[in-house]
């Protein structure tokens, strides 16, 4: 089946309380090509009044990034991770 035709989906599972969640692949590629060209934009707009903002916006979704994958419930990072692969609906 082509890559086209499949969604990637992250399966967690705290290894301290037993909690489960899922996020999408595409989810965390979001997150880190914001993250990139926020980055980018404050580098190019340092001496902007903005600059600040941007930074802040940066860390808050290297955050959310760094949220994926520690779980919701105990905030342990101690979590096993499982790809799901599933077909795309038409």
């Amino acid at each position: 089946m082509e890559q086209e035709e499949k969604i990637k989906e992250i399966k967690c599972t705290c290894n301290q309380c037993g909690k489960v969640w899922h996020y999408l692949e595409s989810r965390k590629k979001q997150l880190k090509s914001q993250i990139t060209g926020n980055t980018l934009y404050t580098c190019a707009t340092c001496c902007s009044p903005f600059a600040m903002f941007t930074a802040n916006k940066a860390h808050d979704l290297r955050k959310q990034l760094d949220d994926l994958e520690k779980c919701p419930e105990c905030g342990s990072a101690d979590v096993t991770i499982k790809e799901i692969w599933h077909k795309k609906r038409t």
